[in-house]
């Protein structure tokens, strides 16, 4: 229980750190470049993540896993810093892709939190959706008074901050294996596609359309991430797997064309990633690495289709439809695509 203690409590500081800053890094973003172009952000910090996880299982195998998760997690704090201090938009995007040496961790982190047994990872990854329900609101005052960039200033502190609990985790061996591709690896790649292709806009759109405020924007944000955490949470407990429900619940985001009370379904992204990953019965940071270097490049191909579409209503209509049949499969197969 202490390793899982501090584990979550990593996750936590982390929590606030990731959820402080990600519903403004649009909003931000469009302070140096076009909205429509905000996509574009997207792709060149995703494509500095792609090869994180693959390095972070090698270095693991010099370092241990607990270092190399250490590592990761500090370093993403000057990435955070260095985005707070941008002039321009260059500065801006090699602070993001500093930020995604986090990248490093994962494969570990997963791999650490698999061999402590089944559930561990969703219910992790449920109790840091914890800061949501008040790091986005929290967000948008700092935002609206003081300034978008002593947001991620903060997000930088509390980053470097999960490093510490990572410290006092015993280094455990884990199973050394292969950097190959398998069936049990198909679907946490594919949801990250429909996730992708929406995440740069949900928030801008909302707060375009309803010309909301930051302050409205971390609301939204904040309830979205608490039906994240409940569905998160209820994995963890559940022997069956809930991986098409939410992803039936994602596919309803273009309902915020009606009113951006909707936007809560983008909360069930939280939900659909520690879902597809629960069922893997190879637990190596190899397996995580490749899994999350592929999730990389659904991410990277979700903002590219984004960007050239130039159109957050064509990008949110073509993930709700993808996520659709994704569920439907998922549904009549009975997650067997899982195994």
């Amino acid at each position: 229980m202490r390793k899982i203690g501090l584990i979550i409590l990593s996750w936590l500081f982390w929590g606030v750190s990731y959820y402080l800053s990600y519903p403004f890094i649009s909003i931000y973003a469009v302070q140096f470049i076009p909205s429509r172009y905000v996509s574009l952000v997207y792709v060149f910090f995703t494509l500095s993540a792609i090869p994180m996880p693959l390095l972070g299982a090698k270095v693991s195998r010099k370092l241990g896993v607990v270092k190399t998760v250490w590592l990761g997690m500090f370093l993403s704090g000057f990435g955070y810093l260095v985005v707070s201090l941008a002039k321009d938009f260059s500065e801006m995007v090699i602070g993001f892709m500093v930020s995604y040496t986090t990248f490093l961790s994962l494969p570990n982190f997963y791999s650490y939190m698999s061999s402590c047994g089944k559930g561990t990872i969703s219910r992790v990854w449920g109790i840091s959706i914890l800061p949501s329900l008040f790091t986005p609101s929290i967000a948008g005052v700092l935002g609206s008074y003081i300034g978008l960039k002593y947001v991620f200033l903060l997000a930088g502190v509390f980053n470097w901050a999960s490093s510490l609990p990572v410290l006092f985790l015993d280094e455990k061996p884990v199973l050394r294996g292969k950097m190959s591709m398998s069936k049990a690896i198909t679907i946490p790649v594919l949801v990250v596609f429909p996730i992708a292709l929406v995440f740069p806009y949900v928030f801008l759109e909302i707060k375009t359309i309803y010309r909301l405020s930051d302050v409205y924007i971390g609301v939204f944000a904040t309830s979205a991430e608490a039906v994240g955490m409940v569905l998160t949470l209820l994995s963890s407990y559940v022997k069956r797997t809930l991986l098409s429900v939410y992803l039936f619940l994602f596919s309803l985001i273009p309902l915020i064309y009606i009113s951006p009370v909707f936007s809560i379904f983008f909360g069930s992204w939280e939900a659909i990633i520690p879902s597809s990953l629960e069922n893997l019965t190879d637990n190596s940071p190899e397996t995580y690495a490749v899994i999350n270097s592929l999730q990389q490049v659904g991410w990277l191909i979700g903002f590219i289709v984004s960007a050239i579409s130039f159109s957050p209503l064509i990008s949110i209509l073509i993930s709700s439809a993808f996520s659709l049949a994704l569920s439907i499969l998922l549904f009549f197969t009975r997650g067997r695509l899982l195994v």
